[in-house]
């Protein structure tokens, strides 16, 4: 791994940055060009991938400086003039997002459900009455996850299971009796205890 000193040669033999030996760093005029330059790739990315691909804030950021340095000038100016155009055309049809969002995550669920099965977990609609089912994890997407947070039912909950009846189920946990539809249900996976 470089260290401090190497990369301070780098960017002053780039006429990046003014510095002495032991003494400050600063930006030349270049170097703020520079720095303006990859900060807009930075925003124009992370942009793209929290905006348009529906990312989170923190794995948007993280990418997109994993990314900004290496695009070409062509790959930046093509990701800016398709930003500019899906956002002409999301103000006349803005279902283009909603659709694409569903699309992905129908996509990540299904990828999330495979890797359920594979560790041996069951969704709630395969519950047993008086037994116990232990949440391991909710593939309903931000909404849905969100709403099920607000009742409690969260990763490593556990909840008795009251009626199952074809999918639909009323449980108890904490005190707190629930009902379930068989949709909701179906996103919750876990293990019967």
């Amino acid at each position: 791994m470089p260290s401090v000193n190497s990369a301070l040669k780098v960017l002053k033999k780039k006429e990046l940055i003014r510095h002495e030996a032991y003494g400050h760093v600063e930006l030349t005029a270049k170097g703020h060009e520079y720095a303006k330059n990859i900060y807009k790739r930075h925003k124009l990315i992370s942009s793209f991938f929290q905006d348009i691909l529906g990312l989170p804030f923190e794995i948007a950021d993280d990418d997109a400086c994993r990314v900004e340095h290496v695009l070409s000038s062509e790959t930046i100016e093509s990701l800016t003039v398709f930003m500019d155009l899906f956002e002409k055309h999301l103000e006349k049809h803005p279902e283009l997002l909603d659709d694409f969002r569903e699309k992905l995550i129908l996509e990540r669920n299904a990828t999330q459900t495979e890797d359920y099965i594979t560790q041996g977990l069951c969704n709630l609609t395969k519950s047993v009455e008086g037994k116990q089912f232990l949440i391991k994890g909710i593939d309903g997407g931000p909404q849905i996850n969100k709403r099920l947070a607000m009742l409690g039912l969260l990763p490593d909950t556990i909840a008795d299971i009251i009626v199952n009846h074809r999918g639909q189920v009323i449980l108890d946990s904490k005190g707190t009796r629930i009902a379930i539809g068989g949709e909701i249900a179906s996103k919750i996976w876990g293990k019967i205890h």
